[in-house]
């Protein structure tokens, strides 16, 4: 069995949380939501991060074309913006959510939303 070696610099300090939406997004492989947690590492609390293809590749052990192939569909799925920085340049990641997906501040909107109307409810079922 290989063993596993963790960079304490990326690692040892905090987690990350994979959003559920991503985990059941059929239009993102398995491969992909790794992919898309490992950019979450790099980010450390940031929106974005910048690490090579090679790098990303190497933490996950897949082969290059893999990664980039991944990285693509999500961008185009949404779950990832890239700026391309030129020759010579690794690429910058922003992490980001799908515009047909509920962003976090959407989400707590729509929890207070139903909490409201609930509580509504509650109201005119009791006459208070």
């Amino acid at each position: 069995m290989d063993k596993i070696f963790f960079d304490e610099k990326y690692f040892s300090k905090f987690s990350i949380s994979i959003p559920n939406p991503i985990i059941f997004d059929k239009r993102v492989s398995n491969a992909g939501v790794r992919i898309y947690g490992l950019l979450q590492v790099f980010a450390m609390w940031k929106n974005n991060c910048f690490p090579g293809i090679k790098k990303l590749a190497e933490f996950l052990k897949r082969d290059e074309s893999t990664i980039l192939r991944n990285l693509k569909n999500l961008e185009k799925t949404g779950w990832v913006k890239i700026k391309r920085r030129g020759q010579g340049k690794t690429n910058l990641y922003f992490i980001s959510w799908p515009d047909d997906c509920f962003s976090p501040d959407k989400a707590r909107a729509y929890k207070q939303e139903k909490k409201d109307r609930a509580e509504t409810e509650r109201r005119k079922q009791f006459g208070v």
